[in-house]
């Protein structure tokens, strides 16, 4: 005869059940712009932003000019010109505003000097503006570090009662 023991849960009638399987995960539908992405309107920014930059590099010397011409103030380079007829007689004298780069930039460099018939004169009509050296000053070696000072007092309204104990505190420690 088979040995036909019987379990505790054959007995009561009930099925033993194995533990519950996991299911596997579904994948969660990604919502949203991938990470690291940029939107549209950030690409567009980025894109107006370059071009605005290629713009000015193109432009730089130019600017630079301005602002160095803003930092100089206004300045003339006048001409005083004399002028002899042909057997030698004075017709008279001319001033005039030079106008040609490069003679200005030669005078500044010392390469034209002032002869008996022509005499360099440099005049400025309008101060410098300060801020045009400080800036440029600022691109080219960074700019300083400025000391803040803050003046005045801090006023704490404190109950009378805390006042005594923060008193009594200090007596205690000095």
């Amino acid at each position: 005869m088979p040995d036909t023991k019987k379990t505790a849960s054959e007995k009561k009638g009930t099925k033993t059940l194995s533990p519950p399987q996991k299911k596997p995960k579904k994948e969660k539908k990604k919502m949203g712009r991938p990470k690291g992405s940029k939107s549209q309107a950030t690409l567009s920014r980025e894109e107006i932003g370059k071009a605005i930059k290629l713009r000015i590099a193109g432009m730089a010397d130019m600017l630079i000019e301005k602002q160095l011409s803003l930092a100089k103030g206004i300045q003339y380079l006048m001409v005083t010109e004399k002028h002899v007829g042909p057997r030698g007689g004075d017709l008279g004298t001319t001033t005039r505003v030079e106008k040609s780069p490069q003679i200005i930039k030669d005078y500044f460099d010392g390469k034209i000097i002032d002869t008996e018939f022509r005499k360099f004169h440099f005049i400025t009509t309008e101060k410098p503006d300060g801020r045009s050296c400080d800036s440029l000053l600022d691109r080219a070696f960074g700019k300083a570090t400025q000391a803040v000072e803050i003046d005045g007092g801090l006023n704490i309204n404190v109950s009378p009662e805390l006042k005594k104990k923060a008193n009594a505190l200090l007596d205690k420690i000095l």
